[in-house]
């Protein structure tokens, strides 16, 4: 084929699909290439019957005046988006001790003042401090179209093998509230110690002040708005069509080949899959660069889980009551996290309830415990065992919720793996760690002057948030870079 495209983007998570939609609208002509035959990545539902289920997605900042549909209406496609509050950002129990987060930064900040008397000044300094956090870092963001900077990475670099957990601590000095901050470490994947400070403050505070919300009908409503601005535009998204390999000559991407054996042409390329397929084996050998796989070696990829997607026969309470529920089997997280990716016991000792609580369609849920997929099984029998131990676990919280299954579904990291093509299954991209944060997770930019990357594998990493910014981001890096302008109107397309 003739150069048909401007851009390809090879993958359609969320990210991708950011980034295509900001080059379609700056006029370039983009095709999307996606494995699967549904496109989003995570971000995607399926459907079991009576009962339909989010793959992996439940909750999103999604408040009017946030970013993301700051990006939506620059895009045009805000229309097809509506957002639903949930009434908590989340809510968690460890048998000990149950504690619901309020869904706004205003009723947290009240409630956690009430519930800690003495802390009030500190919590108050230390809202103060994340504020900072989302000044530097997440303002401009909203002023790309006028002034576009990259990150402020001296500001990064302060925080660099910093953890979440100490950074709470120089504010808070009760040791339960400090436990309660941290215990929505399930969001990044990672024990609160370990986590890094600048991720975690912006994920606790960003959910603060935009709410958690989800999409009546599905996060795949986000991927298909997205779709829309690329498609709108004169690009196309293709599924099925999954790129196997890249041609390459003297540090240039010359064209992508997909599973069909169709050769595409374009001047730049992106990738929105995971980093271990790209350099490792998508890259022709000849072009990898040796540092790059180094540093890959030195990275992990984040847990994944066991999951069970529940229909259920009537609606029942997660634990909390709310859409997104922790249960902890004890108040240790660094204890419990290490039993995690060194499992000393087949028993749950942590359990995520994830819930639509969707008037319109049959009741379900998501139920999820981590692990690496090193440690897990995708047989039938030995999924099946520790399945049933989830769910004993569930019914002892929940009394009464076995007799409410109707069907179940289970996932593992292999099910992950094979259908979002993350490697090991990871459900955040690479760890969360707080020594990789800001030096050693992958940037926009490679060592191919015409291939970028974006997703959760990049900086910042996991979450839809995260990812439509690093779209965001990317798209902006290559337009800036003087890559396909089409006029001085074109982003009026």
């Amino acid at each position: 084929m003739g150069k048909q495209f401007d851009a390809v983007i090879v993958g359609s998570g969320i990210s991708g699909l950011t980034c295509g939609a900001f080059l379609a609208r700056a006029g370039m002509r983009v095709c999307v290439c996606e494995r699967h035959t549904k496109i989003g990545g995570y971000a995607h539902s399926f459907n079991r019957g009576r009962y339909r289920f989010e793959s992996g997605i439940h909750s999103v900042p999604l408040a009017p005046n946030g970013l993301i549909f700051h990006l939506l209406r620059l895009l045009g496609v805000e229309s097809g988006i509506k957002a639903v509050e949930h009434e908590a950002m989340y809510s968690f129990s460890t048998g000990k001790e149950t504690y619901k987060v309020p869904a706004n930064l205003d009723e947290i900040v009240v409630q956690l003042a009430a519930d800690f008397p003495g802390q009030r000044s500190n919590i108050r300094a230390l809202v103060g401090d994340m504020r900072k956090f989302y000044e530097t870092l997440i303002e401009p963001l909203f002023h790309f179209e006028e002034h576009f900077v990259e990150k402020n990475n001296r500001f990064i670099a302060k925080y660099f093998n910093h953890s979440y957990k100490s950074h709470i601590e120089r504010f808070i000095t009760d040791e339960r509230l400090v436990r309660i901050l941290c215990s929505q470490w399930p969001f990044w994947g990672m024990s609160p110690e370990n986590s890094p400070t600048i991720y975690c403050v912006l994920a606790f505070y960003v959910h603060a002040l935009e709410g958690s919300h989800h999409i009546p009908g599905g996060f795949s409503k986000l991927a298909d708005s997205l779709a829309l601005a690329i498609t709108q535009r004169g690009g196309v998204v293709r599924t099925g069509a999954e790129v196997t390999r890249m041609k390459t000559e003297k540090e240039t991407v010359r064209s992508v080949i997909t599973n069909k054996g169709e050769e595409i042409e374009a001047d730049l390329y992106v990738s929105n899959i995971s980093p271990y397929l790209l350099h490792r084996e998508i890259i022709p050998e000849h072009s990898r660069n040796k540092l790059w796989l180094r540093r890959l070696n030195g990275l992990h990829p984040s847990l994944s889980a066991t999951a069970l997607y529940f229909g259920l026969h009537h609606p029942v309470k997660s634990p909390g009551g709310g859409a997104l529920d922790f249960w902890f089997s004890e108040t240790d997280y660094s204890r419990l996290f290490r039993s995690i990716v060194n499992p000393n016991s087949k028993e749950p000792n942590h359990l995520v309830f994830l819930q639509m609580l969707q008037r319109d369609e049959a009741p379900s849920m998501l139920l999820f415990s981590f692990c690496r997929a090193a440690q897990s099984t995708d047989r039938h029998q030995e999924k099946h065992l520790y399945a049933e131990k989830m769910i004993t676990a569930a019914d002892k919280l929940i009394p009464g919720f076995r007799d409410a299954i109707d069907i179940m579904e289970i996932a593992s990291p292999a099910t992950f793996e094979r259908f979002s093509g993350n490697t090991s299954g990871a459900l955040y991209g690479f760890e969360n760690t707080k020594n990789v944060y800001g030096e050693a997770k992958m940037p926009n930019t490679t060592y191919l002057k015409n291939l970028f990357q974006t997703g959760h594998w990049c900086k910042p990493g996991g979450g839809v948030w995260n990812v439509m910014e690093c779209g965001y981001t990317a798209a902006q890096i290559i337009l800036h870079r003087g890559k396909g302008k089409k006029g001085k109107n074109a982003q009026d397309r």
